[in-house]
């Protein structure tokens, strides 16, 4: 697989220096000189003849009694200048817990439509969720993007998925759940993450049985009872997350793909008819926490750098 390394252009049609995008991000109380995570996929066993197979980070904790080998993406803090490459997808997990005074700032930077969808939601914690997580994406767009978080030119596409208009290469996806946060970034390849907090769940079979695959459905009912409801979310975001990436929404079945859920598997997603190659990995940030990242291309290296709160991640971007 080869990789283009045609100059990064603004909308004005002014090169960037390179074929990556070069972060040298000094926020306040960011330390330098931390080794990023990463991890290339290898090849792996197809369940069809479209297959993405899950990235080698780290194995994942198992039961009792389980061979459980899944690995999880290892976010570390980041560095003072890291750089996003070609090939490669950047994952930002962010705690949204913020102080009023960074709210305030965050509401700041939000277009005038994203300020009246936020008044739309009826309790306050679920405004101030809005605004801390669209805008910290604005806050890291901008930062990339060398641009002011407000200036950031976010449009979407016919189907709903947020994109950046103006002939920028950076590609973006984000899901929010339970206050934590995940920012995908790319050059040129489609992403897509969902997160979802692990909760009960005790209608999860009836759930599976109106949206998963038969095969799905089959697969979630082997589980035994006391890790079914981790099977399911696995299960969940690892549709989503490819729904996003494709970026169809509702158009596109949960029931009209399948992926893995069972916790002797890795990530795999068998996706019949889609004529592009996607990866999919496990990107919780934590334990408590299911999610799943989906990347174009079957070659990816992944990064994960987290930030402690909002106020870490918008001093490092801003």
């Amino acid at each position: 697989m080869t990789y283009s390394t045609d100059p990064i252009t603004t909308p004005s049609g002014t090169p960037m220096p390179s074929a990556s995008l070069m972060f040298d991000l000094r926020g306040p109380g960011i330390p330098g000189g931390n080794t990023p995570k990463s991890a290339e996929l290898g090849s792996g066993t197809a369940i069809g003849r479209r297959i993405a197979i899950g990235g080698r980070f780290e194995r994942a904790a198992a039961g009792p009694g389980c061979d459980d080998v899944r690995m999880r993406l290892s976010y570390r803090r980041p560095s003072c200048q890291w750089e996003l490459r070609p090939g490669e997808i950047h994952v930002c997990s962010v705690a949204l817990a913020a102080s009023p005074g960074c709210i305030a700032h965050l509401e700041g930077v939000l277009s005038p439509e994203e300020r009246r969808r936020a008044c739309r939601f009826r309790t306050a914690a679920l405004w101030e969720a809005f605004v801390a997580g669209r805008g910290i994406l604005r806050t890291i767009l901008g930062g990339c993007l060398k641009l002011p978080p407000s200036n950031v030119p976010l449009d979407y596409g016919e189907r709903g998925k947020p994109r950046i208009c103006g002939g920028y290469r950076l590609r973006f996806n984000l899901s929010h759940s339970g206050g934590q946060a995940l920012y995908a970034l790319a050059l040129d390849c489609e992403v897509g993450v969902d997160l979802e907090q692990i909760r009960p769940m005790p209608d999860c079979d009836s759930i599976a049985a109106r949206f998963f695959s038969a095969a799905e459905v089959r697969d979630l009912l082997s589980v035994p009872p006391d890790q079914r409801v981790e099977a399911f979310f696995a299960c969940w975001t690892r549709k989503e997350a490819y729904v996003k990436a494709v970026g169809d929404g509702l158009c596109l079945p949960l029931d009209s793909f399948r992926v893995s859920m069972l916790p002797s598997e890795p990530p795999q997603l068998d996706a019949t008819g889609d004529s592009h190659e996607w990866s999919l990995f496990d990107v919780s940030p934590g334990q408590g926490y299911a999610a799943a990242l989906v990347g174009e291309r079957s070659r990816t290296e992944v990064y994960g750098w987290a930030f402690s709160d909002a106020e870490e991640c918008t001093g490092y971007f801003g």
